[in-house]
């Protein structure tokens, strides 16, 4: 069969429900229903009650490190010996920065796995630890003003890191890579880092003037 002609009746008819149809689907707001995904096909399903759990949780944390390190970190720590490691506070505060987002994201992850996964609950507690007593370690290092404190505290946190990191492994991978390279950055930087502030630092103490010591091999 032939096609109708442009300037038949049914033609015309065609044209205008075909201009009908496209006029709805184009002013139909793309909207989202909860585990569907968006018309690009990219899924993109977020928890708010939860997102705002997490963020609430890691903000708090956030709070209370800073409180604890107190103004130590302007009036003693620059008065201490550096290593050759030393990085800036800048960069200082831009890797905890990313810790933080680090944490929040496995924490959601791991929330999001409570209902299916009952390990998972038992990993959240350990993230939980884990936050906390990265927290107190400021607490370590500037509230007592002692680096030998702080290096001694990097050594008892390597315990709930570890158990963090295996359950991770063990329930959400995607989460474990992060804290993976968490537990790099601290063997393989902040216990060097904080070795040699000791060594550097002995008895820089309660605001004690730093001893003379030599670098650290």
């Amino acid at each position: 069969m032939f096609p109708d002609a442009p300037g038949t009746p049914r033609a015309q008819r065609d044209r205008r429900a075909w201009r009908g149809q496209l006029s709805r689907d184009t002013s139909r707001p793309l909207t989202k229903q909860r585990g569907t995904p968006y018309a690009s096909g990219v899924p993109f399903d977020v928890d708010l009650p939860r997102l705002a759990l997490v963020v609430g949780w890691t903000v708090a944390m956030a709070i209370l490190g800073t409180v604890l390190a107190g103004d130590a970190v302007r009036t003693w720590y620059p008065s201490l010996r550096k290593t050759r490691i030393e990085i800036p506070l800048t960069l200082f505060a831009l890797v905890g920065g990313v810790t933080y987002i680090a944490e929040a994201i496995v924490g959601y992850r791991l929330l999001e796995r409570l209902g299916t996964t009952p390990s998972a609950g038992l990993v959240l507690v350990a993230l939980v630890v884990v936050m906390l007593y990265n927290e107190c370690w400021n607490a370590a290092l500037f509230r007592l003003r002692s680096p030998f404190a702080a290096l001694v505290a990097l050594f008892g946190f390597l315990a709930p890191l570890v158990i963090l990191l295996i359950g991770c492994v063990l329930v959400d991978l995607p989460s474990a890579v992060l804290i993976g390279a968490y537990a790099l950055w601290v063997v393989c930087y902040d216990i060097p880092w904080m070795y040699g502030l000791w060594r550097l630092n002995g008895g820089a103490t309660s605001g004690a003037a730093p001893l003379p010591a030599s670098e650290p091999d």
